[in-house]
């Protein structure tokens, strides 16, 4: 097998998707978002080489009841602390800078 079909083969849509969990009626399918890349390469002296990775990211799942799906997306805790802490550093940088401005005058 080579190494075009190894990628082929690592995305697929069951990497998106997860198995289908039954749980109190409904049927819960997990998603995720998948992002890959590789590469490869050659040296006369050592040889050849490659490389690929994947990540995947919770995005939500779909609940399945009563024949009606419904999207439920996933929160993502580390993108909020994240965006908070940008906005605090932001913040004091941003006053540092006025403070600085206004003791030159």
């Amino acid at each position: 097998m080579g190494i075009v079909n190894q990628i082929q083969d690592q995305f697929s849509a069951g990497i998106v998707y997860g198995d289908p969990v039954e749980t109190d009626g409904a049927v819960v399918v997990p998603a995720a978002r998948v992002f890959g890349g590789g590469g490869g390469g050659s040296d006369p002296n050592l040889g050849e080489g490659g490389g690929f990775g994947l990540v995947a990211i919770p995005s939500g799942a779909w609940v399945i009841r009563n024949g009606q799906a419904r999207w439920k997306p996933a929160i993502d805790v580390n993108a909020i602390v994240l965006g908070g802490q940008l906005v605090g550093i932001s913040y004091f940088f941003f006053s540092w800078l006025i403070a600085r401005a206004r003791a030159k005058r």
